[in-house]
């Protein structure tokens, strides 16, 4: 808890840091949230048999301690029966999420 008794922000860099460093705590929350993102991978392939996913935004911007970790347990899960070669990248625009946005606004627009 901070001096003034309010609860501290824990902020991503602040996990991926903790873990470069090291500490056991941060390495298992990268590890379980990278399982449970691909196993969202692989729930998304099974519906719209992508060619490549990409993550942006703040948790992405950890790059390869993120991705790497995220693409080996994809690699585990995933059903292997099929040929699939799913790439599992990281954004590179920025903040994809807002682009995504303007370019809907602008569609909607131009009708």
């Amino acid at each position: 808890f901070a001096a003034d008794g309010t609860t501290p922000l824990l902020e991503v860099t602040d996990v991926f840091e903790a873990a470069a460093q090291g500490d056991t705590l941060a390495c298992e929350l990268i590890e379980e949230t990278a399982r449970c993102l691909a196993v969202q991978c692989i729930n998304l392939c099974r519906n719209f048999d992508p060619h490549m996913i990409l993550f942006g935004g703040g948790m992405a911007d950890a790059g390869e301690p993120l991705m790497e970790p995220i693409r080996r347990h994809f690699q585990a899960l995933r059903w292997k029966v099929l040929g699939d070669d799913v790439k599992i990248e990281r954004a590179q625009l920025g903040h994809p999420g807002i682009i995504g946005a303007a370019g809907t606004v602008r569609r909607y627009l131009t009708r």
